[in-house]
């Protein structure tokens, strides 16, 4: 009798173990840390069992040629599902390195809120609902005032749930998006500001003392970067691969950024 109660026993712990959990309850936003970008390195398929799908965006108003540095931006986060109402998210930005970049905002409170030490966006107990298989969140973000050098990665996951209580039926969406720091076009004063160096025959020669100078390209990875350059300095461009780049330099004695894009054949 003994043995078989025994059996029994293991049957039911078993049975308990693998049954499938009730949905933990983040209907009022994810706890953060959940996009799987390389900070969080987590998603939230760890407590929905999710299945993965492939109809999540995030949009922005971001000009084509890139943010600038302090100004504020509305980003915009989408999912899609047919026969689906109920939806959750999480966002972060994040640059290369897995360091969290500039400043997220609220812009509706009702269907949005802060989260992972608000360096992330998710939905609130008010922001699930889609209609028609659909659901969009927008809120602000406020670019870095330093500028990054190097390509900033909104990463999103999302959730379709299924309703039913249980984990096993909810669907993972996952979406990125990449924005650059803006390079702006040099603007000379009455014509007559120098900028801080010119390009000749695939070479730089600095026109004016340079404090720093850098070189790289539309990906942000910095190949070169030069600092105290003096006037008639010549740099050669000589060993940079077929491509498009671009240089930064900052002035030695007047502060002032000059800015170029290059092609190399």
């Amino acid at each position: 009798m003994k043995p078989l109660y025994a059996i029994f026993t293991i049957i039911f712990g078993l049975s308990i173990l693998f049954y499938p959990k009730e949905t933990t309850s983040f209907t009022s936003g994810s706890p953060g840390g959940k996009t799987g970008s390389s900070g969080d390195n987590s998603l939230c398929n760890s407590c929905h069992y999710a299945g993965t799908g492939n109809n999540a965006t995030i949009t922005s108003n971001i000009p084509a040629n890139g943010y600038v540095p302090g100004q504020t931006y509305t980003i915009t986060a989408n999912i899609q599902q047919s026969g689906i109402s109920k939806f959750g998210f999480e966002v972060t930005a994040e640059e290369n390195n897995g360091n969290k970049s500039g400043t997220f905002m609220i812009t509706n409170n009702l269907e949005t809120q802060l989260t992972n030490n608000n360096n992330a966006v998710t939905h609130t107990f008010n922001g699930t609902t889609g209609q028609s298989g659909n659901k969009n969140w927008s809120f602000d973000w406020t670019a870095p005032s330093t500028g990054a050098n190097q390509p900033i990665t909104f990463y999103g996951a999302f959730i379709a749930a299924n309703g039913d209580a249980q984990n096993s039926g909810d669907v993972l969406h996952q979406f990125s998006l990449d924005v650059f720091e803006e390079i702006p076009t040099i603007v000379h004063k009455n014509n007559s500001e120098l900028v801080n160096f010119k390009i000749i025959n695939n070479s730089i020669i600095i026109q004016k003392p340079i404090s720093n100078l850098l070189i790289y390209d539309i990906s942000g990875k910095i190949y070169y970067n030069y600092k105290d350059l003096k006037q008639g300095q010549i740099i050669s461009l000589n060993n940079l691969n077929k491509g498009t780049y671009f240089i930064k330099s900052l002035s030695e004695n007047t502060n002032t950024n000059s800015y170029k894009s290059i092609i190399i054949l």
